[in-house]
């Protein structure tokens, strides 16, 4: 029988739930793998299990099977933007199955509004810092109470304690890369398998994810990015990055690599690099997100030349004063972005738009002609709905925060603007 206890040498799982994702980003995903590579070079922690139950390649039986086997001292859960149900249901099956395990949650929600989380029969939530510093932090509280908890909140004598300091941000040097034998690529593969999918993975072609660089300076009020994981930019070495392409691609199967940063062209010395070191170990197809800012023809050239198909872009917009009200490196002109999109048709790489709908300052009909403009220079649209974060509220029920889902219009749109702009995300 499973009576799992906290510990001073831990056994501990690293967990997605099960759930219907509202989209699928196995990019999104990874920290559960990033986790649980980082947890396991720890000294004093004695076993890391690492699952990823929300890729549908699980029921919950099954995942019940594997919690009463495992007597796991410590579970981490992953929780995730407009997704909040899996904690609730999850947390039932751990107390009913292992009630001495303690629970902590991490993920962007629980990021933004950790509050929130106070209602679940729980024990820890990640606030703040990088995921890995913030578990560790709860694991050796739990081992030793009168340690700092710098961005991790506790339940102790029946209540809630704030974070004692904001949560760590971990240099480069500390990261550590996923294990792809624990990944599963083929349910993966499922989730990526609809051609409408292609704004992240691409059907039929198996995806190696490289988390190369976190925070972004360019501080979009639209994104939880640069609040979770800081406005200055950490990147890995090239060298890091190579190395991890070559190990990965010499024990599996992978068609492309999607280079994980909010901006990934920040650093164009760093980009030019990379091109080279790619282009010298024979070429592997590469994708990646970024601003129109930061891209140019020549570099273009350079990223095309090393293996680049895809680049996604955060257009946001093409109404003035809609893009009035964004920072400024997401101000771009229509004929800038022509001359991008000529460029990229040039070279064969895939220009990818993001646009957000319901943005401040735009309108429907603006937004239509975005997305026709985009379409004309044949470009593909990713569109999705503009979620307020900053109105998230530690209040509000799972319903109310569900809808930050970006899938979803706001009921304060009028009925036609709805349908119309649930056409663009959901019609094609």
């Amino acid at each position: 029988m499973a009576t799992s206890r906290a510990s001073d040498h831990p056994r501990v799982l690293v967990l997605h739930a099960p759930e219907v994702p509202t989209y699928f980003n196995a990019g999104h995903h990874l920290p559960v793998f990033s986790v649980a590579a980082y947890l396991r070079r720890q000294p004093g922690i004695a076993h890391v299990d690492a699952l990823d139950a929300a890729a549908l390649n699980i029921t919950w039986r099954e995942l019940g099977d594997r919690l009463w086997a495992g007597a796991y001292d410590v579970i981490a859960c992953q929780n995730d933007l407009g997704e909040v149900s899996a904690l609730g249901d999850f947390v039932v099956w751990a107390r009913g199955l292992c009630p001495r395990t303690r629970l902590v949650t991490f993920g962007r929600l629980s990021a933004m509004v950790p509050g929130f989380f106070e209602r679940y029969d729980i024990d820890g939530i990640v606030c703040g810092g990088d995921y890995e510093a913030g578990l560790l932090t709860f694991i050796r509280w739990l081992a030793d109470p009168t340690r700092p908890r710098p961005g991790v909140a506790v339940r102790s004598n029946g209540g809630w304690v704030d974070p004692d300091g904001p949560g760590q941000l971990l240099p480069v040097e500390r990261w550590v890369l996923p294990d792809i034998t624990e990944i599963p690529f083929d349910a993966y593969d499922r989730l990526y398998a609809r051609d409408q999918n292609r704004f992240c993975g691409l059907p039929g072609r198996r995806e190696l994810v490289v988390p190369v660089a976190r925070g972004c300076p360019i501080r979009c009020g639209f994104c939880e990015v640069w609040q979770r994981e800081g406005a200055r930019e950490r990147r890995l070495p090239v060298r890091r990055v190579m190395d991890y392409i070559r190990d990965s691609c010499a024990r599996a199967r992978f068609d492309y690599v999607a280079m994980y940063a909010p901006t990934f062209t920040l650093k164009r010395a760093w980009v030019v690099e990379l091109c080279d070191a790619l282009a010298a170990h024979g070429g592997i197809a590469w994708k990646c997100t970024t601003t129109l800012d930061h891209l140019d023809e020549p570099l273009l050239t350079a990223m095309a030349g090393s293996g680049c198909t895809r680049v996604s872009v955060g257009v946001e917009t093409l109404e003035p004063e809609a893009q009035s009200l964004l920072p400024r490196a997401k101000r771009s002109s229509t004929e800038r972005f022509d001359a991008l999109a000529a460029c990229c048709a040039r070279l064969g790489v895939e220009l990818n738009c993001f646009v957000i709908l319901g943005l401040p300052g735009s309108t429907t009909e603006g937004t239509l002609a975005t997305a026709a403009h985009l379409r004309a220079v044949g470009a593909r649209l990713r569109p999705t709905f503009y979620a307020p974060y900053d109105e998230l509220l530690p209040g509000m029920d799972e319903r109310e925060v569900a809808r930050f889902n970006r899938q979803l219009a706001p009921a304060t749109l009028a009925p036609a603007d709805r349908t119309a702009l649930h056409e663009l995300v959901h019609g094609e």
